[in-house]
């Protein structure tokens, strides 16, 4: 259990009936609209669940699954994903769910390469990883849903957490 901002969130194995429960939340805000299909069939954990090299884990707060997050193993880094209920976004959620995630994966893995990518346009959420520790590599374009997407490529510097 990890606390912060007042919250008690609950790192745990993903389980295929939370998939079930991620899929029925309501789509996110219209400003967030481009990441919906990350929580949608043939998005993120379809995407992820049949890796072998792949850890999932749902976030709970107050029994209620208000996120979850991945650490996919890449050859010699790890990818790192978040993603919240809509209704979570903005409240501080986000963090604690990244740090805990961050944390989870020093448990299991020596190596201190991990990275993630963010949409271009999503500074909120850059801003968000720049605070925990992540630190801007490089522009890639990836194809989401037949779309071609600009992305960020951030990496966390092992041994810096903040809370």
């Amino acid at each position: 259990m990890l606390n912060g901002n007042d919250m008690n969130i609950v790192l745990s194995s993903l389980e295929p009936n939370d998939i079930t429960i991620i899929r029925e939340w309501k789509p996110y805000p219209a400003e967030f609209s481009e990441l919906d299909y990350a929580l949608r069939e043939g998005g993120w954990l379809d995407e992820f669940y049949p890796y072998p090299n792949t850890h999932l884990f749902t976030a709970k707060w107050e029994n209620e699954i208000i996120g979850f997050s991945l650490l996919s193993i890449q050859g010699v880094e790890t990818e790192f994903r978040i993603a919240l209920k809509p209704d979570k976004i903005g409240k501080g959620f986000g963090k604690t769910v990244a740090l805990a995630t961050i944390t989870e994966f020093y448990k299991l893995h020596e190596e201190d390469s991990l990275y993630l990518i963010v949409r271009l346009s999503n500074t909120v959420a850059q801003s968000l990883y720049k605070s925990i520790g992540f630190i801007p590599d490089q522009e890639v374009t990836k194809d989401i849903q037949g779309i071609p997407v600009q992305f960020l490529k951030m990496k966390y510097t092992k041994g810096y957490i903040c809370g």
